[in-house]
């Protein structure tokens, strides 16, 4: 349905005045939106409603509204939050998003905000974001510095026209040999070379080009160079694999030995026409390469060598589920498509 004029309430995106709309689940009369932040039970039974049709969308979108902001930012009702956008349209849908994204910085700051602010852009049409690009190009770099700011740029990068992210998405080229030494920054270049343009991706290698064997051996850096040997042009890719492996013969066999470098040799492998010579630089590496932990992994992973041993000290990786954010501090973590169960994590400290 679509709504009328709305009379924002006290806790809500605007000031006083609230009027005041009754809770749309008939066996919870008298119940404040409000209550939402803290109770579990009725975020569920809403969030099922609106699942099975039985809640009407405008009418939630009624009680909601004057509470907003403090539910968007609350870990239980923020789910909430993200259904009633995906099932609000028109002109319900705009006006939940227009309140919204003035307050785009503390949603994205927030660790529970930021899913709301993400889910806005996954469903407004791509011509309605140009107000959250606005509002990003003046701080770009502190956004994708930003643990839950370079989600919201992945999603930009997905859903917003190139026309619209032109200006912005340059910014990051311009900077990208930088940014992609920075533990979510990267996630930002990986996106764009993933996602952009071929132009696009052909300016960030250039920026990446002259320091490429240093960025290799970089613990985040050196995602982004795999990143880039998986998704450029067979032209583009050939460049940088000349850079990579040099025109020394040992300098694949150095790279494969440290403990990142050897995640991208790994990548080279991959690569049909790199193949062969990383594999014949990895069979005559000096035995003093060969014995260290990174090479033998190499090593026996294109079957130069025995399997590489498990060591007794080092625990076995935890298993990808959902880290609360802010317990890692090279894991921003990233939502489904409503963060109610499992969650992506950005995984930088697993190798």
């Amino acid at each position: 349905s679509t709504l009328g004029p709305v009379k924002r309430g006290t806790g809500g995106c605007d000031g006083p005045g609230a009027e005041v709309f009754p809770c749309p689940l008939p066996n919870h009369p008298g119940r404040r939106a409000g209550d939402l932040a803290e109770d579990a039970e009725l975020c569920n039974e809403l969030a099922s409603a609106l699942d099975g049709g039985s809640c009407d969308s405008g009418e939630a979108l009624r009680w909601i509204l004057p509470e907003l902001l403090p539910l968007s930012l609350a870990p239980l009702s923020c789910r909430v939050i993200q259904k009633l956008l995906e099932y609000t349209g028109g002109h319900d849908r705009d006006l939940l998003a227009d309140a919204l994204i003035p307050h785009m910085v503390t949603l994205y700051e927030s660790r529970h905000g930021n899913y709301v602010i993400t889910k806005v852009i996954e469903v407004m049409p791509s011509t309605a974001l140009r107000p959250i690009i606005d509002r990003i190009r003046a701080k770009h770099t502190v956004v994708a510095r930003h643990r839950f700011g370079c989600r919201l740029l992945e999603r930009l990068i997905e859903h917003a026209t190139e026309e619209d992210m032109g200006e912005l998405v340059d910014q990051y080229v311009a900077e990208a040999e930088d940014l992609c030494r920075h533990q979510f920054a990267n996630f930002v270049i990986q996106h764009l070379l993933e996602h952009g343009s071929e132009d696009r991706k052909a300016r960030i290698l250039r920026r990446m080009l002259p320091t490429v064997r240093h960025l290799s051996q970089h613990r985040t850096a050196s995602h982004v160079v795999q990143r880039a040997l998986a998704n450029c042009s067979p032209q583009d890719k050939c460049e940088l694999v000349q850079a990579i492996v040099g025109s020394r013969p040992r300098a694949v066999a150095e790279l494969a030995a440290t403990r990142y470098g050897s995640f991208v040799v790994e990548e080279l492998l991959s690569i049909p026409f790199a193949a062969e010579h990383v594999i014949r630089c990895l069979r005559e590496a000096p035995e003093s390469l060969k014995q260290l932990p990174a090479f033998v992994r190499i090593a026996a992973a294109c079957g130069l060598g025995p399997p590489a041993p498990a060591r007794a000290d080092v625990p076995a990786p935890a298993p990808a589920i959902a880290e609360p954010a802010g317990e890692r501090a090279d894991a921003p973590v990233r939502s489904s498509a409503v963060s109610w169960g499992a969650t992506e994590v950005y995984v930088i400290g697993d190798r």
